[in-house]
């Protein structure tokens, strides 16, 4: 939701139709900051947009671009530019992708730190401290 302040180990999944994004208030505290504009980007909302604005805001370093299974090329922009500025990716296998099209687009556009299946993936995401 917008203005939700965003916690250590939390999962935030952006709601249909509105971009999803980041914003540090007066306070320090960052939030989600959601935006119903269609934008530059195809999709809404769009993965690219809120990998971006996380490279806006956070130090790359401490962030992990994941990017699961879906259509089209939405995500690869933004899974190329956090791998680029220093953070891990990890893009789900062919193998457990249901369809293989945005991590697809992600590896073959160098932007993968690690391709793993699905599982693989959780496991390393829930191992993180």
């Amino acid at each position: 939701a917008h203005n939700m302040e965003l916690l250590p180990r939390n999962i935030y999944i952006a709601r249909g139709g509105v971009h999803m994004g980041f914003s540090k208030k007066v306070s320090g505290k960052i939030v989600i900051r959601e935006n119903k504009e269609k934008g530059e980007h195809f999709f809404q909302p769009s993965v690219d947009e809120m990998f971006l604005s996380a490279l806006e805001l956070f130090e790359p370093s401490n962030l992990i671009g994941v990017l699961l299974t879906g259509i089209g090329d939405d995500g690869a922009e933004g899974m190329v530019k956090l791998k680029q500025a220093g953070a891990y990716t990890l893009g789900e296998s062919e193998k457990t992708a249901v369809v293989y099209g945005m991590p697809k687009e992600a590896y073959e556009r160098g932007g993968v730190s690690e391709q793993l299946d699905f599982m693989q993936i959780l496991k390393k995401i829930t191992a993180l401290k």
